[in-house]
């Protein structure tokens, strides 16, 4: 993927009847993350398993975190998840 045509993709996505989308942590960014929402696709993470590579990603709006050991990453980012948009 290009990360300077993610709103074609988007479009794409969107044509093709696409839901969402599955983007390696460390791909994602604002820059990438914003165009892919606005388009109307989920955005899910590839396997993270700590939280020092959860945390930099918790505020751009990710719809979901896939995680080999859910409850001991939780358990990592402590009160850090109180304020996460993932909380939820």
């Amino acid at each position: 993927m290009a990360d300077y045509r993610v709103d074609a993709l988007a479009a794409w996505a969107q044509r093709a009847g696409l839901h969402g989308v599955c983007v390696e942590h460390f791909l994602l960014s604002r820059a990438l993350v914003a165009p892919l929402l606005a388009g109307g696709l989920s955005v899910t993470t590839g396997t993270i398993n700590h939280a020092a590579l959860l945390e930099p990603l918790l505020d751009l709006g990710l719809d979901a975190v896939t995680s080999d050991c859910p409850h001991e990453l939780w358990a990592e980012l402590g009160s850090r998840r109180d304020t996460s948009p993932l909380a939820a």
